[in-house]
C-alpha cells in the first residue's frame, strides 16, 4: 500500500516547533493514506484537514484557510491532483504552498506534474523526508514563528544602551 511509512529518522511524538499551527489541507481519495499523512502531521502538531476529492478541498480550504496543500495526482472520478491545486490557488491565492504527496507511476501524470513546479514526493514517504518538504515550502512560517520569539525574549531586555 502506498502511504506515507510509519518509521524513520523523524521524531514522531513531539511536536516540531516550525510546523506548530500550521494549517495543512491534505487531499487524498485513499483513506489509508490520508490518515496516515494526517496523523504525522497532527503529531508535529500541525492543524489538519484531510479530505478526498475537488469539492471537499474547495469548501474546506474557504473554512481552513490552509498554509500548505498536500495532494494527491489522481484522485477518484477522474479527478486530477494538478487541477486541484490549480482551482485551490486561484482562489486563495499564488502564495498557497503546495506539494504532490503521490504513488502515481504515469510518466504523462508525472511530467504534468513536474510542469507546475510543485515539489513531488513518492509515496511511500518517509517521514523526514516529508517533513523537510514542508519545511522548504514554509521557510517563511519557521522565520515567523522564530523571529516572534525572539521579539518576545528581546523585548524582555533592557537594552546595552547607556540610560537605565
Amino acid at each position: 500500500r502506498a502511504v506515507p511509512e510509519p518509521h524513520g529518522d523523524a521524531p514522531l511524538a513531539a511536536p516540531m516547533p516550525v510546523l506548530r499551527g500550521t494549517r495543512v489541507l491534505v487531499v487524498d481519495d485513499e483513506a489509508p493514506a490520508r490518515d496516515s499523512i494526517r496523523g504525522l502531521l497532527a503529531q508535529w502538531g500541525c492543524e489538519v484537514t484531510a479530505v478526498e476529492g475537488c469539492e471537499q478541498a474547495i469548501a474546506q480550504a474557504r473554512i481552513l484557510r490552509p498554509d500548505l496543500v498536500l495532494c494527491d495526482l489522481r484522485l477518484g472520478n477522474g479527478e486530477s491532483g494538478v487541477q486541484v491545486v490549480d482551482r485551490l490557488r486561484r482562489e486563495h491565492g499564488a502564495g498557497l504552498a503546495c506539494a504532490f504527496i503521490t504513488g502515481e507511476s504515469s510518466p504523462e501524470r508525472l511530467a504534468e506534474a513536474r510542469a507546475t513546479g510543485y515539489p513531488i514526493a513518492l509515496k511511500p514517504t518517509k517521514p523526514a523526508k516529508l517533513r523537510a518538504l514542508i519545511e522548504h515550502l514554509l521557510p517563511r512560517e519557521g522565520r515567523r514563528h522564530e523571529a516572534r520569539t525572539r521579539q518576545v525574549s528581546t523585548e524582555r531586555r533592557p537594552t546595552p544602551s547607556g540610560g537605565g
